[in-house]
């Protein structure tokens, strides 16, 4: 794996194949080489929180399963990781995680770009996020985001997909959260990109997020 040389940042820190973040509401870490994991290790203010969140993979990829990072670096928020096409992955895969700090939640964008080298290919990805001891309130009419509330009360999480991009969401009985995105044919040189945004704070914050919150999603594309 190679290492980009990038400025220190605030917010990441890269060892390895291990990234660390932290921002005063809520840290954790991702294994590079385990992406589908997610954001694990987490801690909202002083309290832990059991299970993760935003784990990226391809279809077909297992918990557990190494990934092939052919890249990883840190830039500003940025986490960013490109790995590389091989076996059931034929497509090289790109992800921008990016935490940002605001006054009462932190707002966590993953954005993939998908590219392959075949003449014919529909790449997918798996988003999953699964958290112990919550209450699931998925999306409805009025409110297009997935909410995972503590059921102590003391904290909440909630993401969605794109408008765009929005998959296909499943939620299992034990609340874990899989979401597929993607499928589409994606022509060779052409790069797909999916954007995702996920928001932990306080309750009852979570409740009185507006829609705009979710549907500005940052309107620039990393090359």
């Amino acid at each position: 794996m190679n290492k980009q040389p990038a400025p220190v940042s605030a917010t990441w820190q890269l060892s390895a194949t291990t990234a660390k973040f932290h921002t005063s509401q809520l840290s954790g870490q991702i294994d590079l080489q385990n992406p589908l994991r997610g954001l694990h290790k987490l801690t909202c203010g002083v309290t832990a929180v059991e299970g993760s969140v935003l784990g990226v993979a391809t279809s077909g990829t297992s918990v557990g399963e190494e990934a092939s990072v052919e890249e990883a670096f840190v830039r500003g928020d940025d986490l960013v990781a490109t790995y590389r096409a091989a076996g059931k992955q034929p497509f090289s895969l790109q992800v921008y995680w990016t935490v940002v700090q605001h006054k009462k939640s932190v707002v966590i964008d993953v954005l993939l770009s998908l590219e392959t080298t075949l003449l014919e290919s529909f790449p997918e990805v798996i988003m999953k996020s699964e958290l112990q001891r919550v209450e699931v309130l998925p999306p409805q009419q009025g409110r297009e985001f997935l909410v995972l509330r503590s059921v102590d009360k003391d904290w909440s999480y909630a993401e969605m997909a794109h408008p765009q991009d929005s998959g296909n969401l499943r939620i299992d009985e034990k609340g874990a959260v899989r979401r597929t995105l993607g499928g589409t044919f994606l022509e060779k040189g052409v790069v797909h990109r999916l954007r995702f945004r996920g928001f932990s704070c306080p309750e009852p914050t979570i409740s009185s997020l507006p829609q705009s919150a979710w549907r500005n999603f940052p309107q620039k594309l990393h090359p």
